[in-house]
């Protein structure tokens, strides 16, 4: 049952720059014109009285250019010209694609509702809700302006606009039809202090919610129904709403709620439940009779925007994200973060003394010394004190690092009350962070293993919107608002556009959405047949975009929404459970909790506790060890690996949190601090997390339910410490960093065996045991022996030949493979020496064996057909052919291609004349290429072809420009000849550089010299022919493709050893993959020399 509900919403006055639409104005476009073309009107009293526009507003427009930059000013002879690059524009007629110069300084009214935080135009809302209505409790949610992205503020005051002047830029003529009026857009928006404070009455919004009874019995499940909030504050809506279920039943909102709250299952629609949904209605759309296609087409546009609404709010989440175990590989990431920073650190700890700022204090200086802010914020508790020795050394930082910054302001700012927050992080501008429980800033010894994970943005072009969120919480925690406005939230305030920049309006769509069908063509005309075509496109771009690469997903969790992970955790999880904690305690681990873990035990999904025991007087005790003596093969507790903090890993997800979620029970009331987490939900992250905590292996997508190992401690410091390699070195990999944290064991080796054995990165691995073996005093022990083989064995997988030749005369074992003789093989091949270690190889000692043969078989034909480096090639050559006879015959594919090898050079007496051969196969591939862009071409034509437009100056010049004797007309006559040298013509005869200019001389032909497509609808019209003539660009160069010329003796035997090649390749292939690691790289490497005879061939 859907259901009203009012959500309060605080108004906020904003300082605003409004500019008229997107392009510059008529009489804006005449003043540059006059100024250009006649310099006697150079002078403002002579262009006033030519223009007869009067003083004031000839002076207003020369001030405006002035201001953008289009105009020059002479004040002393009180004269005004085009600047260089307007002239340029003037002459090419593209004036009209510059922004508008115009702008007006005003105020607006935007409000921000408490549940989610977004940002609403003000107009049009409800002053008062309706009687009886269901009002959310305002203590339910709090508003701050302040954490507001520019774009999004930017958006709201537009909307406002549109609602204030829509109406006078409206005809009497109805349907929607516009005057020819400017809208007037929000160019940018300024905060001051005087604007983060609500102002006047509380307005309301209206939305429209489902609400379910929780199968779980706690609280209820909602759903927002309305598109009135985006995606992504829809799921913060309804995050909060289901959390005030929880922990206020007996509100009177709550309980009118529940009353109407339906006892079946909430339906979550999925992004592939969408695209199901477009389908279906697409194949009713294509036969709906005249008069409900309109209906049908709004279907389908709904749909489309809340589908592609759900993957906009994923990739807005995407991060990338790596585990970090153990307190020194946290402050490891600690310190590469802050190097990163340029113009904001945040530090954040529950606990903080000198000495743990003592081991950030390089950092910490060096930050202070380029500039960039550092936010400290401590304490766990509300009177909580910073020890003396802390409080001095923060007094310290800015007293040494005052004098070089401007207006004498803080280096480090901090504050003498605590933050009350329970959880560590560090933040680097708005591009990085690491979050972890315990404290980053406290030297003294933690009540558990640390855990974190560090975020990384995924790009550079945009906010974060995970990491804002963690900016956000550390200011809402400073106990001083004034100081703790240094921490700058949004993306806009860290990276400063340049001024005068176009702001870009957000994305609302999906892109490509067609107009409106015509209500009166008939069931399968010409108009409905390509309204359907474009709405299949848009239905597969947006299946593509779902199917591309995707990275993990960031959420930050605040407060008891933890609590409602680990219950939701507990019931859903099928395959892994691990929660890690402090303490537990009868705060949480109750008969409630005992039984939900039963069921969870009894339907064989597994459990893992890593927390200590309370004193056997707490019932939490009982609880455990009933678990434990019931259920001993699925349940397992790991006390000595207790968390400092939370930690929960399910079979996708892993919550990382100071909140300790064995002990901190229910209601904000029983803590006096705030918690923050995150929630990553990634299986590979998922995987990594249990393996380094619990040493459980990897979920697979249909696998089994996990069972956990039990290793020694000496294993468990030796994972530690191997995990810090590996997250160290991809980050850093400095053999000096790595010499480092390897000193700090007494038995290196285990560290690299742990590292060997979880299969972590094999390049940090491979400087660690070069590390190691430089250091060690002798190779001949059984250790460095078998680092060395490990490392040959590396270096030979990636091919690399030479290297591991090398090494391969440290290992003491002769009979190891890579035998040496071997080795040298592969390290010569296509090197003069080549011929010498071949034929050590096959004469040599007691021969090769079996799978030593097939090796040498194809590593010596390869060489045959390729040639060598040297001198005198037949010679060489020759040998090679000689030796090739004495090796054991081979039988199959292998025994085919040696005959046939040796054949041909009993021909030809040399190799394949391989220039003339990789000549043929990049003209081949050019001609593929080149028929995939003429298939490209004739699709983006008719994509183009299909655009269409809801008014009717667009119908036409659409119509106009593929006439057939215009120019996209003439060019879908060229596309079935598929002749360069025509599209040559083309372009010589039509000027497609410019395409706004012929776009607008277009329009002026087919509809009159007054009219113009602006806005949106001409960006998306000109991507499209932009998207032609991309392709005619790269297709009109081509030239005829010329067959190389070479012996035709050479020619036919070539294809005749080619032939047989390509015959044998699958054989071939068949027969390495039956080989052994060493001899089956080897003998790959010599398939992948013949790779180009074998395309060739084919």
């Amino acid at each position: 049952m859907t259901v009203t509900i009012y959500v309060p919403c605080d108004v906020f006055s904003v300082q605003v720059q409004l500019g008229y639409d997107d392009k510059l104005s008529e009489i804006e476009q005449i003043v540059l014109r006059a100024v250009y073309h006649h310099p006697e009107l150079r002078g403002l009293e002579e262009l006033s009285a030519a223009l007869n526009l009067g003083r004031p507003l000839t002076m207003d427009i020369a001030f405006d250019l002035m201001r953008r930059r289009y105009a020059l000013i002479d004040f002393a002879k009180g004269t005004m010209r085009p600047a260089p690059g307007i002239e340029k524009r003037i002459v090419d007629g593209t004036l009209a694609d510059l922004p508008g110069a115009e702008t007006v300084d005003d105020r607006k009214l935007v409000m921000v509702d408490v549940l989610s935080g977004h940002t609403l135009a003000a107009t049009g809302r409800h002053e008062q809700p309706a009687r009886q209505a269901l009002i959310i409790p305002v203590e339910s949610g709090n508003a701050e302006l302040a954490e507001v992205s520019q774009t999004e503020l930017l958006n709201a005051i537009n909307r406002t606009l549109d609602a204030e002047y829509g109406d006078l830029l409206r005809t009497s003529a109805g349907h929607g039809a516009k005057a020819r009026g400017r809208r007037l857009r929000a160019l940018s928006a300024h905060l001051g202090p005087q604007d983060r404070k609500p102002i006047g009455k509380r307005r309301w919004l209206e939305i429209r919610v489902t609400p379910s009874k929780n199968p779980s019995g706690q609280g209820l499940l909602i759903r927002i129904e309305d598109d009135t909030l985006p995606a992504a504050r829809r799921a913060i809506a309804e995050a909060r709403l289901q959390q005030m279920s929880v922990d206020q039943p007996d509100n009177d909102f709550i309980r009118r709620l529940d009353s109407q709250a339906d006892r079946r299952p909430l339906r979550s629609y999925t992004f592939e439940d969408r695209l199901t949904s477009m389908h279906q209605l697409l194949v009713k759309a294509e036969t709906a009779a005249p008069g409900s296609r309109r209906k049908r087409h709004r279907e389908l546009v709904y749909v489309a925007t809340r589908a592609w609404e759900s993957l906009a709010a994923e990739t807005e989440l995407e991060m990338h994200a790596h585990p970090v175990y153990g307190r020194a590989a946290v402050l490891d990431q600690v310190r590469r973060l802050m190097r990163l920073a340029t113009r904001q650190i945040v530090l954040a700890s529950p606990e903080a003394d000198d000495k743990g700022l003592e081991i950030l204090r390089p950092e910490i200086e060096e930050a202070a010394a380029k500039g960039v802010r550092v936010v400290v914020l401590w304490g766990r508790r509300h009177r909580q004190q910073l020890p003396d020795p802390a409080r001095n050394l923060l007094y310290q930082f800015n007293r040494e690092h005052q004098v070089s910054r401007e207006h004498q302001a803080r280096a480090v700012v901090w504050c003498e009350r605590s933050s009350r927050i329970n959880t560590s992080l560090a933040i680097a501008d708005d591009r990085a962070a690491v979050v972890a429980n315990g404290s980053i800033l406290y030297r003294g010894g933690g009540r558990g293993t640390q855990i974190g994970a560090t975020l990384r943005a995924r790009d550079d072009a945009a906010g974060c919107y995970p990491i804002e969120q963690l900016l956000a919480a550390s200011r809402r925690s400073f106990p001083d608002p004034v100081l703790g406005a240094a921490i700058a939230v949004r993306h806009d305030d860290l990276h400063q556009a340049a001024p005068g920049a176009p702001v870009a309006e957000p994305a609302t769509g999906p892109e490509g959405i067609p107009g409106l069908p015509d209500e009166r063509d008939d069931i399968g005309g010409g108009q409905i047949r390509a309204w359907a075509a474009a709405w299949r496109l848009v239905i597969d771009s947006l299946a593509k975009a779902r199917d591309r690469s995707r990275l993990p997903e960031v959420r930050v969790v605040a407060e008891d929404e933890h609590r409602d992970l680990l219950w939701s955790a507990l019931h859903g999880a099928e395959k892994r459970l691990v929660i890690g904690s402090r303490l537990a305690r009868a705060t949480v681990v109750s008969n409630g909790f005992e039984e939900a873990a039963r069921r969870r035990l009894e339907a064989d999904a597994p459990l893992v506790i890593l927390a200590r025991r309370p004193e056997r007087a707490d019932p939490a005790d009982g609880v455990l060890s009933r678990l434990a003596s019931a259920h001993p093969g699925r349940y397992t507790e790991l006390a000595e690996r207790a968390v400092d903090g939370g930690l929960l890993i399910g079979d996708e997800d892993v919550l990382v949190t100071g909140f300790d979620l064995l002990t901190d029970g229910a209601g904000r009331a029983r803590r006096e601090w705030s918690t923050i987490g995150v929630r990553i939900r990634s299986r590979d992250f998922a995987n990594a997390v249990a393996r380094l905590t619990a040493d459980q292996r990897d979920v697979a997508g249909n696998a089994e339910p996990v069972e956990t190992e039990q290793p020694t401690p000496e294993q468990t410091r030796a994972a530690v410490l191997a995990h810090r390699l590996t997250i160290t070195g991809e980050e850093d990999p400095d053999p000096e960093t790595i010499r480092r944290i390897l000193g700090e064991t007494t038995d290196e080796w285990a560290v690299l065996a742990q590292m060997r054995k979880l299969e972590l990165s094999s390049a940090v691995l491979r400087t660690a045991t070069l590390v190691a073996l430089k250091h060690c005093p002798s190779l001949d022990d059984e250790q460095p022996q078998f680092a060395l083989r490990w490392l040959v064995h590396d270096l030979w997988r990636k091919r690399s030949f030479m290297e591991a030749a090398l090494l391969r005369d440290a290992v003491s074992d002769v009979a190891w493979s890579p035998r040496r003789s071997l080795a040298a093989v592969a390290a010569t091949r296509a090197d003069p020496w080549f011929v010498t270690a071949y034929e050590q190889a096959v004469l040599g000692g007691d021969g090769p064996g079996s799978h030593e043969a097939v090796a040498l078989a194809l590593t010596g034909a390869a060489a045959l057909l390729t040639g060598l480096p040297v001198p005198d090639p037949e010679t060489a050559l020759n040998d090679i052919d000689q030796v090739l006879e004495c090796l054991p015959d081979q039988s199959g594919a292998v025994g085919t291609l040696v005959s046939a090898t040796r054949r041909h050079f009993e021909d030809v007496r040399g190799a394949l004349p391989l220039a003339a051969i990789r000549k043929e196969q990049v003209d081949a591939l050019d001609e593929q290429s080149a028929a995939r862009d003429w298939d490209a071409l004739a699709e983006a034509l008719e994509k183009a072809a299909h655009f269409s437009f809801d008014f009717n100056v667009g119908t036409r010049t659409h119509s106009y420009l593929f006439q057939s004797d215009q120019a996209f007309g003439a060019l879908t006559a060229l596309i079935p000849d598929r002749r360069p040298e025509a599209l040559r013509g083309w372009l010589a005869e039509y000027d497609v550089r410019n395409l706004g200019r012929l776009l607008d001389l277009a329009t002026k032909a087919a509809n009159g010299p007054r009219e113009q497509i602006v806005a949106r609808r001409r960006a998306r019209y000109l991507e499209r022919l932009a998207a032609v003539t991309k392709l005619v660009v790269r297709l009109a160069p081509l030239t005829g493709i010329t067959q190389p010329e070479a012996d035709a003796d050479r020619r036919i035997a070539a294809q005749v050893v080619g032939k047989t090649l390509a015959a044998e390749w699958d054989g071939l292939h068949e027969v390495v993959d039956k080989l052994g690691i060493v001899e089956g790289t080897l003998a790959r490497a010599a398939l992948s020399t013949l790779e180009d005879i074998y395309q060739w061939a084919s």
